[in-house]
């Protein structure tokens, strides 16, 4: 396994900076130098998520600079058979024509267990996109509208219902983990599954391993969800604490008046007052997030 410490002040492209990171690490990047002779080089690749239109990105890095992404609007993500190995194929239009563009990837040491993580994640990510696309064309076209997105309640609602999910993959991962021979395994019905969707063939028997990729599936998708939302959540929390820094300036200025001859600004004392009110605000949010952490703790109790 890899031990290569994650890049520090990496420099992400501006459109992309405030979006919400899904899944980042090391992989192989192969590509053909001079268009003959294979190069395979270890970069850093982010998958990055807007949170508000579900866009996704697979971003790739050379030191701090990212040096390409690809985009997963129409992606395909195909495993291949060789053991963490896979490929993702992003179409997008130019002109009258559509031009496809390929990235070939590898886990390190051809670890299956990360390899099928990041497939699943792309995967996941891809799906959601399109799901999401799918549902904003046909609301645009019923309600000739376009309205601010906001956290559905529903998932809210199924955060607040689910059952320790954190607790179910600590205690899924040490069936995940138990050797090589299921990580491979699981691999196997990875490819072979995404095999059949490409020819149009169906597996109808279900077997062990395609119920567990079928678990680590729903686990990914839940677990990006849950980013997503607590993405949102510390951004609308960073939001409202700006806002009461500004209505405590302004409080204080309409307290102080005009000032009288003879009045001086005192810059330091405005400073000191500010950073009161920013550690008051700050206090108060983690507050809130011990308590709700607590009250998860006593879900997960049996």
């Amino acid at each position: 396994m890899g031990d290569h410490p994650k890049p520090k002040n990496l420099q992400s492209p501006y459109e992309t900076s405030a979006w919400l990171t899904l899944k980042d690490g090391y992989l192989h990047k192969t590509k053909l130098a001079k268009g003959l002779i294979p190069s395979t080089k270890l970069r850093w690749f982010a998958l990055k998520q807007n949170p508000n239109t579900f866009e996704s990105r697979l971003e790739y890095y050379e030191g701090r600079t990212c040096k390409g992404w690809l985009s997963l609007r129409d992606a395909e993500i195909l495993p291949s058979d060789k053991i963490g190995c896979f490929t993702v194929i992003s179409h997008h239009r130019h002109e009258s024509s559509t031009v496809a563009r390929s990235m070939k990837l590898q886990a390190e040491a051809h670890d299956p267990q990360r390899g099928a993580g990041w497939v699943l994640a792309l995967q996941s990510a891809a799906k959601v996109f399109r799901e999401n696309a799918k549902a904003r064309q046909e609301q645009s076209q019923e309600e000739k509208a376009n309205s601010q997105s906001k956290i559905p309640q529903e998932l809210l609602a199924r955060l607040d219902d689910d059952e320790g999910s954190v607790a179910q993959r600590a205690n899924r991962a040490g069936v995940e983990l138990d050797g090589d021979a299921i990580d491979r395994a699981r691999w196997n019905a990875l490819h072979r599954r995404s095999r059949g969707v490409s020819t149009g063939e169906v597996e109808l028997e279900e077997d062990e391993d395609v119920k567990l990729l079928r678990q680590m599936e729903e686990e990914e998708e839940r677990r990006q969800e849950e980013e997503r939302l607590a993405f949102l959540a510390e951004r609308e929390a960073r939001v409202q604490r700006q806002q009461s820094v500004k209505r405590l300036q302004e409080t204080e200025l309409e307290e102080d008046g005009v000032m009288s001859e003879g009045d001086e600004w005192d810059p330091e004392e405005e400073m000191r007052l500010l950073r009161e009110a920013e550690e008051e605000e700050e206090r108060r949010q983690e507050e809130e997030r011990l308590l709700w952490q607590q009250q998860q703790q006593y879900r997960q109790v049996p």
